[in-house]
């Protein structure tokens, strides 16, 4: 199997290649530690944080980068500042495995996007 072809987000981070499992594992710990009462589904194939049925955050693939999309593209326009250090536009947050997001980062991330829902 692979990861497009996952039907549960345990099925899709099971089918990644092992140093990409691993980051993405620990995404998925903070976000669940960040915004606990989220559900993760698997959402347009790839895993995806839900609070009160509306989209949080999602995390996905692509050859040359990993992603952590905010699910709102006035996100990245709105926060251009604290974006700038980083790949991101059109909603979408592009990274590498050689330049993590950082901890923090991403626990910054989820609860703007928390705030955005008035779920915080």
């Amino acid at each position: 199997m692979t990861a497009a072809k996952a039907s549960t987000p345990d099925e899709f981070f099971a089918a990644l290649p092992d140093d990409t499992r691993v980051e993405f594992e620990r995404l998925r710990a903070i976000i669940s530690r960040t915004a606990p009462q989220a559900a993760e589904v698997l959402g347009y194939g790839i895993p995806t944080y839900r609070v009160n049925g509306k989209p949080l955050v999602s995390l996905g693939v692509a050859a040359k980068h990993l992603s952590l999309y905010v699910m709102d593209t006035d996100f990245t326009r709105t926060h251009a500042e604290r974006l700038s250090a980083y790949d991101a536009s059109g909603g979408a947050i592009r990274f590498t495995l050689a330049r993590l997001l950082p901890d923090e980062f991403v626990e910054w991330v989820v609860s703007q996007r928390l705030n955005d829902l008035g779920a915080a």
